[in-house]
Formats: C-alpha cells, structure tokens, sequence
C-alpha cells in the first residue's frame, strides 16, 4: 500500500487531470516568453515615454528659442528705426548747418567778387 500511495502522489506530481510533464515543461517556457514580452514592452513604453518625453523637451527647447529671437527681431527692429530716426536728425542737422554754410560762402565768394572787380 505504501508503494500504492506513493505512486498516487507521484502521478499527482507528474499529472494533474490532463495535465502532463510535457504539458508543463511547455506551460513553463510559455511563461518564461510571456514574462520576457511583457518585460520587453514594459522596457519599450519607458524608451517611447523617454523619447516622447525627449521630442517634447526638443520642441520647447526650440519654442524657447523661437521666442527669443522673436524678441531679439523686435529690438533689432525698434533699434533700425532708433538708427533711421538719428540718421534722419542728422540729415535735418547738416541741412540746417549746411544752408546758413552755404548762404555764407555765397555771401563770401559774391563779396570777393565784387570787391575784387571795383
């Protein structure tokens, strides 16, 4: 009886319904790849969240920088026209210097001139 019993735990081992050894051999490495899929997905939903996560830095990294040469065109504009505006002064300085100049050359040469053909 003791060989009997012995054998009936031995086949409760070895089999389990209809499960055999094979059967679980087979059972094992199936869990053995679906274990590794799930670790491989695990691992690429971390590298797209760390790429999404790179591409998303990427972008406002680049909105960052979009913005500050947005300023840095306005200020170079609002310099252009802080140039346009003294170069005009300078235009309106030199023609009124310029003039009263001129006006006494004339005046200079029209004196020389006549004095010099009395």
């Amino acid at each position: 009886m003791a060989k009997r019993s012995n054998l009936g735990y031995q086949q409760l081992l070895w089999k389990c319904g209809s499960v055999e050894v094979g059967d679980i051999e087979f059972i094992c490495s199936l869990k053995k790849k679906v274990k590794s899929k799930i670790t491989s997905i695990f691992k690429s939903m971390k590298d797209n969240k760390a790429s999404s996560n790179t591409s998303k830095e990427i972008r406002i990294n680049l909105e960052l920088k979009k913005s500050k040469l947005e300023i840095e065109l306005q200020e170079l504009g609002k310099l252009e026209d802080k140039i346009q505006k003294i170069k005009a002064d300078l235009q309106k300085i030199e023609g009124v210097l310029i003039r009263p100049y001129m006006v006494v050359f004339s005046l200079i040469q029209f004196l020389t001139y006549k004095f010099s053909h009395q």
